[in-house]
C-alpha cells in the first residue's frame, strides 16, 4: 500500500472508531519517516492510544497519552499534511479536559461525543511527495 493510502487509512479508522487500528496504521508509517513527519505521526499515534484508553475506562493512561499528543501536536500549525490539526488539537483539550475534571471529582468516565475528528483534505503543496502508487 502507498504511504499516502496508508496514511488516509490510518485518518479513516480514527474516525470510525477503530483506534488501536489506528495506531497500527500510523505505527507503520512512523517507524520509516525521519524528522518532523516522525514526530508528527507519534503525536497523532499518542491521540489514538489516549483515546483507546479512555474507551477502555484507563482514565489515567488515557490522560497521559493525550497530554504527550498534545504536547507534539502543538510543534505544528493549525494544518499540516492535509490534517486540520488546530481543530484536532481542540478536540482532544476538550476531551482531555473531560478525563481530568471526571477524574477529580472521584468519577471517572469520558463523553464519547467529546471525541475528536480528524478532518482531512489532500493538500498537493505539502504533499506532493506523497505517492499514491503501491
Amino acid at each position: 500500500m502507498s504511504y499516502r493510502k496508508q496514511f488516509e487509512l490510518g485518518i479513516d479508522e480514527f474516525n470510525e472508531g477503530r483506534y488501536f487500528e489506528c495506531h497500527d496504521t500510523f505505527e507503520d508509517l512512523w517507524m520509516q519517516e525521519r524528522g518532523e513527519r516522525k514526530r508528527f505521526l507519534q503525536g497523532l499515534i499518542q491521540g489514538a492510544v489516549g483515546v483507546f484508553h479512555a474507551t477502555r475506562h484507563n482514565y489515567t493512561g488515557a490522560e497521559s497519552q493525550l497530554t504527550k499528543s498534545l504536547t507534539k501536536l502543538v510543534e505544528y500549525p493549525d494544518r499540516f499534511l492535509g490534517i486540520d490539526v488546530g481543530g484536532f488539537r481542540q478536540g482532544l483539550e476538550a476531551f482531555r479536559e473531560f478525563i481530568r475534571r471526571s477524574m477529580a471529582g472521584g468519577h471517572p468516565t469520558y463523553d464519547p461525543d467529546l471525541i475528536p475528528r480528524m478532518e482531512y483534505s489532500y493538500d498537493p503543496s505539502t504533499m506532493s511527495d506523497l505517492s499514491t502508487e503501491d
